[in-house]
């Protein structure tokens, strides 16, 4: 890249050079069976929060909305895709929320507002002592879909749980999947003089029925199960992890292995032999340096790859049953 190999380093090295500031560019080189390639790349900021795409299923079409979070920009980025969807005579809309922990109210409002029609109760904020507001759609053309269906799961909060139940209330949407987290609170922050910076919970949401969700979730219509990952992803390491101790962390590593059809013997922890080959096994098929240590690196592959593998149109049980339901 810019004349200096990538060989060897790790992914943190690589990804330190390939950004920058946003203009800029990078010129990257890459080995495509025998031919050497050189791609100039301009650099930008790149918004991920909602990915959109048109699939068919056994000869029925349909948009899918993934979205990751509930940024400053994801409603017009769902504008786009709905635009994109009316292009195409598309009458069935998927909303994917899956693994959305939320952000921001108004970014779920700014959604909200382009499904349901003016005077259409989006959601409710009753304050601490009692006084509730209620937030209404000011649209009066509001983007139409004759079949709407959300997937959720676990990880699914706040934000995302305000779309999801306001659609599944109002327009009669169809959540499948698992129940979702249940955070119902409104929270702020607020910076103090020495600049530290406090976050607190003002108030709670309700859905438009006055129903709280908080600490329950919302039911899905159709209930399916995907393989768990909700506990694989929320752990760090700073020194790799060698064989012959027992640490929580080897559980995820282990767990991580055996999904991807990795034989390990134990799931309890100890950084077995067995343990050491598989992970062995893994680096060799992934590239990565073949130590048989747990290494950051081989935690964001094995991650990338569970992903991957979950969420695959093979293995997708959630996705596959939206699927079966549009037919």
């Amino acid at each position: 890249m810019d004349g200096v190999t990538l060989e060897g380093m790790s992914s943190e090295d690589i990804a330190s050079r390939v950004k920058g500031e946003s203009g800029t560019s990078v010129v990257i080189g890459v080995l495509r069976g025998q031919e050497n390639l050189e791609f100039c790349v301009t650099r930008q900021a790149v918004d991920y929060s909602a990915l959109y795409e048109v699939k068919e299923s056994n000869g029925k079409s349909f948009g899918l909305i993934t979205l990751s979070s509930f940024g400053t920009s994801t409603a017009s980025h769902v504008k786009e895709a709905l635009d994109y969807f009316v292009s195409q005579s598309i009458d069935t809309i998927v909303l994917d929320l899956r693994d959305n922990p939320g952000g921001y109210l108004q970014a779920a409002k700014g959604i909200l507002d382009l499904f349901l029609k003016e005077g259409q109760t989006e959601f409710i904020i009753e304050e601490k002592d009692g006084k509730q507001t209620s937030y209404v759609s000011e649209n009066n053309e509001p983007y139409i879909f004759k079949h709407g269906y959300i997937l959720m799961n676990g990880s699914s909060a706040s934000a995302s749980e305000v779309v999801a139940g306001a659609l599944q209330e109002v327009l009669g949407y169809q959540v499948v999947g698992s129940q979702s987290y249940g955070k119902g609170v409104a929270q702020t922050q607020k910076t103090l003089s020495d600049l530290s910076v406090v976050k607190y919970t003002y108030a709670k949401w309700l859905l438009p029925s006055g129903e709280s969700i908080d600490k329950v979730g919302i039911t899905p219509d159709v209930e399916v199960d995907n393989i768990d990952t909700s506990e694989l992803y929320t752990f760090t390491i700073d020194e790799p992890l060698t064989s012959d101790i027992v640490d929580e962390r080897v559980i995820q590593l282990q767990k991580m292995l055996a999904i991807l059809g990795y034989e390990v013997d134990r799931q309890d922890g100890y950084f077995s032999e067995n343990t050491k080959a598989a992970l062995m096994n893994f680096e060799r098929d992934h590239g990565l340096t073949e130590d048989g240590e747990f290494s950051n690196d081989d935690k964001e592959q094995l991650i990338n790859e569970v992903v991957a593998y979950v969420y695959s149109e093979e293995n997708d049980a959630q996705l596959k049953k939206v699927e079966e339901l549009i037919q």
